[in-house]
């Protein structure tokens, strides 16, 4: 390719290529008013254009306000909602104090049955079975201590529960 190809042409070049047609008396007056009209309507689309991007901006700028402005009616709402509920939250905040305290209690007691029976299990002090008395286990239709062996066991066990 040669330098002349890739040059840029000169700014009046498409006047340059139709002067000669300019000769003419009536097409030159025409000429002129289309290039006018041309410009025109280019500056008109420029113009246009610029007006759409601006509307688009517009558009999107009264959106962003309008969500912002439900967020804060939502909000104010939930505030209010809030501020009347106060008082019974306060209220079931001490009672979950309370209840903390009693179950870390009860948690402590579980603890500590359970090391006791860990030591007892440990010293070999197995937990005794509790039997009912004599009278309900006879109320009952039982029949316990028919075996020699099992009624001295049970007479063993009533003397060391007394």
């Amino acid at each position: 390719m040669s330098e002349k190809s890739c040059a840029r042409p000169p700014p009046n070049a498409f006047f340059a290529n139709v002067r000669p047609f300019l000769s003419f008396p009536v097409i030159r007056p025409v000429f002129f008013l289309c290039s006018r009209m041309c410009v025109v309507n280019r500056f008109d689309l420029v113009n246009l254009l610029n007006q759409l991007e601006i509307k688009k901006k517009f558009q999107l700028v009264e959106r962003i306000c309008s969500g912002l402005y439900a967020n804060l009616g939502f909000f104010h709402q939930c505030h209010t909602l809030v501020a009347n509920r106060e008082p019974a939250m306060r209220e079931l905040q001490v009672q979950l104090v309370k209840s903390r305290r009693d179950f870390a209690k009860t948690e402590n007691l579980w603890q500590a049955k359970k090391i006791q029976l860990e030591t007892e299990l440990v010293a070999g002090f197995f937990p005794r079975p509790r039997f009912p008395s004599k009278d309900v286990m006879h109320s009952r239709g039982a029949s316990f201590g028919s075996n020699k062996r099992d009624s001295e066991g049970s007479k063993e066990r009533e003397s060391d529960d007394r």
